[in-house]
């Protein structure tokens, strides 16, 4: 068993052979990548249920906004553009709590999910990729209805990755930080455009990869 360095890409690019001959696709992997997409769908419908249902019964008390966003990622590592596609579509829910004035305490959570094949020996792999980030924001008062958004802080970039029935994980910490731009609509719901950027690096078999990239993204929400 050896690692296709090959592919540039290290995460889990695997190749068995038997008798100097390398074994080809893995079939399994394309059931598995339907599976994770719709796992992914049933996340999002979810959370946009849950904040729609929240728009509703709570009150408007704004000591918290609580949000999903819809975000475009450019993963920075160049050899996983090669294999995943330049862009990925990454879910996010997101809570901003009042700690004072127009400080936040952030927290969000973010996933994606994808398939590819390595360029070289054209091998089905799947990816799965989360990003949980805690820090702080800053909410500042534009007009009645528009608010803008500043913050810092640090994530926990995490990964799994299979082809050939072989899997491979790991984790790093990085920096993030993002801006943004809020409306308010009403007593609750809001909308909100987002930039950002969180990156960190893990090395597997001595080769160091790339985690995370630049993201934008549009969302809805509640304010409670």
């Amino acid at each position: 068993m050896a690692v296709d360095r090959n592919a540039g890409y290290t995460y889990t690019v695997i190749a068995e052979t038997t008798d100097g001959k390398t074994v080809g696709r893995s079939p399994s992997l394309t059931r598995q990548s339907m599976r994770i997409k719709e796992s992914t769908m049933k996340k999002t419908i979810i959370c946009l249920m849950m904040i729609l249902t929240a728009a509703v019964m709570l009150p408007a008390q704004d000591r918290a906004l609580v949000s999903v966003t819809g975000n475009i990622l450019q993963p920075s590592d160049s050899d996983f553009r090669d294999i995943y596609g330049d862009t990925q579509f990454m879910p996010e829910i997101r809570a901003d709590v009042k700690l004072f004035k127009g400080f936040r305490l952030r927290l969000s959570y973010g996933f994606y999910d994808a398939e590819g094949a390595t360029p070289e020996l054209d091998f089905d792999c799947a990816t799965s990729q989360t990003a949980l980030t805690a820090g702080i924001s800053y909410l500042g008062k534009i007009s009645p209805r528009w608010r803008w958004s500043a913050g810092i802080g640090v994530s926990r970039l995490g990964y799994k990755e299979e082809a050939l029935d072989q899997e491979v994980t790991g984790s790093a910490w990085g920096p993030h930080a993002d801006i943004g731009l809020l409306a308010f609509f009403g007593r609750h719901l809001l909308a909100r455009i987002d930039v950002g950027y969180a990156g960190a690096e893990d090395i597997v078999e001595d080769v160091t990869i790339k985690l995370g990239g630049f993201k934008a993204g549009a969302g809805i929400g509640v304010r409670f």
